[in-house]
């Protein structure tokens, strides 16, 4: 798959939920450009969005092709771990990868080495993958995501290690680009801390707590410690199965996703954990850590997760 740099905007700007412009400096004008820190701490806070009508990305400095992959026809099917769990490498998927490298006070230990390897090595983190849909979260392509407001298990951050999980409906985000006429699922592809991760009440969701009456600052290093997206994962979708998305998501067939920047637009981000009986093999509650996890917490609502079943977790940024 080909992304030129108008498609790659496009994909960022579905994210975002917001019309996103790549910064040239050619214009000969003065903008706002937003380094991946402003980018990725004014998407959190939301101060700047009252005000800033214009966007502005560069290239150069948000996205690192050089750790671009393309697995839509990949063959090999050698089992591989990440963070010393399985990881089958996203088969069908076009990785875009962001410019992470040297962004963390830790250094790059989380991300592991680079090139093809089957092993894990110490220190680097799991893989998990966060989708977002046409009524749930948006703008969530940040170093740091929003705190969702009354979670299943606790207010915080949920997130899968499968990508199965990660693709359905109701979470992977869609769109029909602009510059293609195509239509693309797109989701988010993290690395997850391991002793800061609850696994919940099945092995398929994992959670990064962060209770209510956190501040903005704290909510920050709390995520900034514990989830790093760092790659995005697209996948053209054929027309009809876009039409059948758009109506279970409560769009008309013929719906496009345009996004406009409305100086009074704020993104919600609340991930909610679905629950439903028919679940399929449930497991136990598995604590990597000191952490626990009560299930009879209550929830603000639940979705239907009647088709959930198990596949192996994912990664990112090894070949």
């Amino acid at each position: 798959m080909y992304l030129d740099s108008n498609l790659k905007i496009e994909v960022i700007s579905s994210l975002f939920g917001k019309t996103l412009q790549l910064y040239d400096h050619t214009h000969g004008k003065t903008v706002d450009v937003l380094s991946v820190a402003d980018f990725f701490y004014n998407t959190i806070i939301r101060k700047r969005q009252a005000y800033v009508e214009e966007f502005f990305i560069n290239e150069e400095q948000f996205f690192d092709p050089q750790f671009d992959f393309d697995f839509s026809n990949l063959s090999d099917s050698s089992e591989c771990r990440r963070g010393d769990e399985l990881y089958e490498r996203p088969k069908g998927w076009y990785r875009m990868a962001l410019k992470v490298g040297g962004k963390y006070p830790d250094g790059d230990t989380w991300l592991g080495t680079g090139g093809w390897r089957n092993h894990s090595v110490p220190g680097e983190w799991p893989v998990s993958y966060h989708g977002t849909s046409l009524d749930g979260a948006k703008g969530i392509i940040r170093t740091h995501y929003k705190a969702g407001n009354g979670q299943v298990y606790g207010r915080g951050i949920y997130s899968t290690p499968d990508i199965h999980v990660a693709e359905k409906e109701q979470f992977a985000k869609t769109f029909t680009s602009k510059t293609t006429g195509k239509s693309y699922k797109v989701i988010l592809q993290n690395r997850i801390n391991p002793k800061k991760r609850m696994i919940c009440w099945t092995s398929d969701y994992w959670l990064i707590r962060v209770d209510e009456g956190t501040s903005d600052k704290e909510e920050r290093q709390i995520v900034e410690s514990s989830i790093r997206p760092y790659g995005i994962l697209i996948k053209e979708i054929n027309q009809q199965r876009l039409n059948s998305l758009s109506m279970q998501q409560g769009g008309s067939p013929t719906q496009k996703l345009h996004f406009r920047g409305h100086p009074h637009h704020q993104s919600t981000l609340v991930h909610q954990l679905p629950l439903h009986s028919s679940v399929r093999n449930p497991r136990s509650v598995v604590h990597p850590s000191s952490h626990s996890l009560h299930p009879h917490q209550p929830s603000l609502q639940t979705l239907n997760l009647s088709l959930l079943h198990r596949h192996p977790p994912t990664s990112i940024y090894t070949f």
